[in-house]
């Protein structure tokens, strides 16, 4: 009998947090498709934007960079939805983001799996 309550119990567990992730993906997904639709609107060049919001010329774009880029094309957020599709972009974590890297994002050709990404964070 308590093996079958640990089984009952471990399935709880797993789909309340399927259910998380679940709600995670869906919030994330309206972020970025925020900013995403943000530069398809715009119609400018997503390079050029993020190089004139790179304000040191180091290259890469930081989060408050990001910000002053997404307010040049128009995106009104709130920091830490902004912060938050920044986190998922970064994939190595280093708290910079390559023009490249960000525009491949923005651009279709690297699909960010934010069930993966939150699952293993939650982990």
């Amino acid at each position: 009998m308590q093996i079958a309550e640990e089984k009952a119990a471990a399935a709880e567990r797993e789909e309340r947090e399927k259910k998380i992730v679940a709600e995670e993906v869906a919030k994330f997904n309206q972020r970025f498709m925020r900013v995403k639709n943000s530069f398809t609107k715009a119609g400018s060049s997503i390079i050029n934007t993020l190089r004139m919001s790179d304000t040191n010329r180091d290259g890469t774009v930081s989060l408050r960079e990001f910000m002053t880029c997404l307010s040049r094309e128009g995106v009104t957020m709130k920091a830490e939805d902004i912060q938050y599709v920044y986190d998922f972009i970064d994939e190595n974590d280093d708290g910079k983001l390559q023009y490249k890297e960000l525009a491949d994002v923005l651009q279709g050709r690297r699909v960010i799996d934010p069930a993966k990404a939150i699952a293993e964070r939650r982990k």
